[in-house]
């Protein structure tokens, strides 16, 4: 194997074209390098693992270091080779590096997997130079992917910063009264019921439930004792759907009897809850439907006197429909005084932009005019952060407030306390009775409000009934 020698001056570059130039400045600089060219630091991935001694160079150690070890290899070996030749009896003097002269100096051979210094020729082969320039052309790669790299943890910096202090701010954000003594309790709340309580026997048969569930005297007080010490006053029996005639859903004349009896002894009042899906089970539009609804509602109220009135319940119901009022209108006189609620929708948000789920104040306004009860259904917004849920339901407090006053219908705000968790249009960790009553209560309701309406019994577990009588009623 050939040895090699280089001529070089230390203070001068090397004498190769390479897309960046390899300056050695041992005469200035007692380390023998200089840190500006990127061949410099590329240099090192080309390095041999032993050194001229045999040691071993440790493999991974930085390009630059590993570059310096070479060069100041280099000029060690040169400097010895030179005053051993010219009988200086001193060859630790520096005197020689100090003149700046051209020098000899040692290029590594190759020898198995690492190089050794020995040898001399007046030239550096085209090999080295291939080898170097395309050491440097991946340096220049490795540059731009640094860049790139700082660049976008700058941009990965600043969206933390931009995205941090919205969470900060929400996370110091604290929306709503969580609980208030039962300052806006007035004792006249609202439970929406299952269709066992009231429904006929083909109800049963077609879910496959058990009337003993539903049809005793006992189970029938246990709910309304219960129910009476949560303060509810009216009750919401599901009877929907209508059927096509326009008439309700069938029910059962003794168990509506049964539980009249039951929750006339808690002082309870039983409002059936009726309608059904529209363009469905409900047809607003057609004149004979309406009718048939309208004779059904009458035959039930005259069966059962003691029916404090009806709920009417159609969805989804846009906002403006003209054939709701009209089937408002057409109930009134069959009513004969009792109590004719409906099952409203909130105000348009922003954060649910639906507008067959939402009625504009003006049409709300209209239904009340109409109707002497309104629950108002103020969930299934589809919101998934619960702060934003408390804000939105303090809004809608303050409008439907302002929007019943000087009115004679009674408000009663709808709360969740189901799961439906997977629907898309509830989150129960964001619509729930703790969120829905701390909402409200920040907006102090009066005026027209009675209270509120859970939504529904059915769902309620002992942990709900917990936070609705810690949160929302009077504490002893």
């Amino acid at each position: 194997m050939s040895d090699c020698m280089i001529m070089c001056d230390w203070k001068a570059e090397m004498n190769l074209r390479t897309p960046k130039t390899l300056r050695v400045t041992g005469a200035s600089s007692p380390r023998g390098t200089r840190r500006g060219p990127a061949a410099l630091r590329v240099l090192a991935h080309g390095l041999p693992r032993t050194n001229t001694e045999g040691t071993e160079v440790p493999t991974g150690t930085p390009a630059v270091r590993a570059a310096r070890l070479f060069l100041r290899q280099g000029k060690a070996d040169w400097k010895t080779h030179m005053r051993l030749e010219s009988g200086d009896e001193s060859p630790h003097s520096k005197d020689a590096s100090r003149h700046g002269c051209k020098h000899t100096a040692r290029l590594p051979e190759q020898r198995g997997e690492g190089i050794v210094f020995s040898g001399s020729t007046r030239y550096i082969g085209s090999g080295w130079k291939i080898w170097i320039g395309w050491s440097v052309w991946i340096m220049g790669r490795y540059v731009w992917l640094k860049n790139l790299g700082q660049s976008l943890l700058r941009i990965a910096v600043a969206l933390s910063v931009l995205l941090g202090i919205p969470a900060l701010l929400y996370w110091l954000w604290t929306p709503g009264v969580a609980e208030a003594a039962g300052k806006f309790d007035q004792g006249q709340n609202a439970v929406w019921l299952g269709h066992g309580w009231l429904g006929d026997d083909s109800w049963f048969e077609r879910n496959s439930r058990e009337p003993e569930l539903f049809r005793t005297s006992g189970k029938i007080t246990e709910l309304m004792r219960h129910l009476q010490s949560q303060h509810i006053r009216f009750v919401y029996p599901h009877l929907c759907p209508a059927q096509f005639n326009g008439a309700i859903a069938p029910y059962d004349d003794a168990q509506m009897e049964r539980f009249l009896d039951v929750a006339q002894e808690f002082g309870i009042e039983v409002i059936p809850w009726i309608g059904g899906v529209l363009g469905e089970s409900a047809r607003l539009e057609n004149r004979r439907w309406r009718d048939g609804f309208a004779a059904s509602v009458k035959e039930l109220l005259e069966k059962h006197p003691r029916l404090a009135g009806v709920q009417v319940n159609i969805e989804p119901l846009p906002s403006g429909n003209s054939d709701f009022l009209l089937l408002l209108d057409e109930l009134r006189p069959v009513l004969k005084g009792r109590i004719l609620g409906v099952a409203a929708y909130p105000p348009p948000t922003r954060w649910h932009p639906h507008a067959d789920v939402h009625w504009e104040l003006p049409y709300l306004a209209e239904v009340a005019k109409r109707s002497d009860q309104m629950a108002v259904m103020m969930y299934d917004t589809a919101i998934k952060l619960e702060k934003f849920y408390i804000r939105l339901m303090t809004q809608w407090t303050r409008e439907l407030q302002e929007m019943s006053t000087g009115g004679n219908c009674k408000l009663l705000l709808g709360v969740p306390a189901y799961e439906d968790a997977g629907s898309g249009y509830h989150h129960p960790e964001v619509e729930n009775l703790t969120s829905a009553l701390a909402g409200i209560q920040a907006a102090e309701p009066g005026g027209n409000y009675i209270g509120c309406a859970i939504y529904c019994e059915w769902e309620m577990t002992p942990e709900k009934w917990r936070i609705w009588n810690s949160h929302f009623l009077p504490q002893p």
